[in-house]
């Protein structure tokens, strides 16, 4: 990215002194991401200004390039969790079709788990009042378990990186209680299934 004919085709130098890009950015998923990522300059010096478009999924980054390298910036970005690519028409509408996919994807997933978690706990809980034999108990509670651990490690895994990122940059955000409860949740229903009684973990 330092290479003058990158910056040639995709930086633009203002009458400041300062250079200006647009990038793609993979991983954006909510107004959290966009807060975080608009600290930039806070914690890598040289960035002047972030600006964040949550639509597109885009950032408009103002730059000293005395100060710092915009491979500098892409590699902080990386790390953070946000892969930048040039934003051009076609690609950067790929990129975000592309996204969308895998949120999607995971909505899906998350939905058909917690769909099952609770049709199974409608037949547990109705073990409870006409009886029901520990084989089977046992299978539906641990069915129920590893329907939800599915969720919590496929789906679930973009809120622990968002609560990750949140402490690698010392901003919090929503993510980070999220997944906080995410876990003691878990670990709570895991638990107890290894134990036999009380609740199970919930996806809902």
């Amino acid at each position: 990215m330092d290479h003058p004919r990158f910056l040639e085709l995709y930086a633009h130098q203002l009458d400041s002194g300062l250079n200006r890009i647009r990038l793609h950015l993979e991983g954006i998923h909510c107004a959290s991401c966009v807060f975080v990522i608009e600290k930039l300059p806070e914690f890598l010096p040289g960035v002047i200004n972030a600006r964040v478009n949550l639509t597109t999924a885009t950032l408009d980054c103002f730059w000293n390039p005395d100060a710092v390298a915009i491979s500098e910036i892409a590699r902080t970005l990386d790390r953070l969790g946000y892969r930048p690519h040039p934003a051009q028409p076609n690609e950067t509408e790929r990129l975000y079709r592309l996204e969308n996919r895998k949120h999607l994807i995971r909505l899906g997933i998350a939905g058909a788990c917690a769909g099952n978690v609770m049709l199974i706990a409608f037949a547990l809980y109705a073990g409870m009042f006409t009886g029901m034999s520990a084989e089977h108990l046992n299978l539906f509670r641990w069915t129920s378990a590893g329907l939800a651990l599915v969720s919590i490690f496929w789906p679930g895994q973009i809120f622990f990186k968002g609560a990750l990122l949140a402490l690698k940059t010392r901003v919090p955000h929503i993510d980070l209680p999220v997944a906080l409860g995410i876990t003691i949740g878990g670990i709570a229903g895991l638990v107890n299934s290894i134990r036999g009684r009380g609740e199970i973990i919930s996806t809902h």
